[in-house]
Formats: structure tokens, sequence, C-alpha cells
């Protein structure tokens, strides 16, 4: 006899299914990181926010409509906005497991985030130095003309 134990039925079934696995060619997944983990925490509480924000604005819609048309109108763009948003968050979520999720946007400063942030002065021209209407005439050398 082989010096081997004995293996339970739980062990055999395993091992066919491993053996199935990798016949069909589907990969064994490895343990999230912590990194991975917390992504996918993010993930799920930003489409959680989404959804509730929906929700929110479906109400909304709903409460101020009568129309039995315009209500079924409301009704399927709501599922269609809900299903958009949890196949984001599912696509995203799969996107981690398999290690090349898009990283989280880097958190910008409010000046940077700003869309009312001046563009730089395009410098000195002859109706700005006469007018006087520079934005920034303390940076601006079209303040100075003559």
């Amino acid at each position: 006899m082989s010096d081997k134990p004995l293996k339970s039925s739980f062990e055999l079934a395993m091992e066919r299914l491993k053996s199935k696995d990798l016949a069909e060619g589907v990969e064994e997944t490895t343990p999230l990181t912590k990194a991975q983990k917390d992504r996918i925490a993010e993930l799920r509480s930003e489409a959680q926010a989404k959804l509730a924000e929906l929700e929110i604005l479906h109400r909304k819609n709903v409460a101020g409509t009568s129309d039995p048309a315009a209500l079924a109108k409301i009704e399927e763009n709501y599922a269609i906005d809900r299903g958009r948003a949890e196949s984001r968050r599912d696509d995203e979520i799969a996107r981690v497991h398999r290690g090349k999720a898009r990283r989280a946007p880097p958190r910008l400063s409010r000046a940077r985030r700003s869309p009312w942030r001046r563009a730089p002065c395009p410098g000195p021209t002859p109706t700005r130095a006469a007018s006087g209407s520079c934005a920034r005439p303390r940076r601006c050398s079209a303040s100075e003309a003559p």
C-alpha cells in the first residue's frame, strides 16, 4: 500500500473541480490586498450615494407628475439610470478583482478644482492697455503699457 493518507470526499471533490477549472481555462483567484479591499469599499459607497441621489430625484419627479404616460416614462428612465449605476459599480469592482482597476482620481485642492479659475493673461495688447481692462493689473504687463 501507499504511504499517502486517505482523502475525504470533500478533498476529492475539490480536486475534481480544480481539474475541471483548469480544463476550462478558469484562473485561480488570489486573496485581495488591503488596497483592493479599500478601493472596493470606496466604489460601493460612491455607488450607494449615487443610487440614493437617483432615488431622491425619482421621488421628486414622481411627486410632481399626475399624467400616467409621463409617470411611465419617469419610471422607465429611473430603471435605466439605476441599472447603469449598478453596472458601472460592478464593472469597476471586477476590474479591482482582476488587478486592472483605474486609480481613484486625485483629490485636488479647491483652487485647482474651481471652474472659475482664470486663464493666464495673454499679455499686452493695444486695446487692453488703452482701456485698462486687464483682469490682473499687478501681474500683467498690459497694465504697465504706455
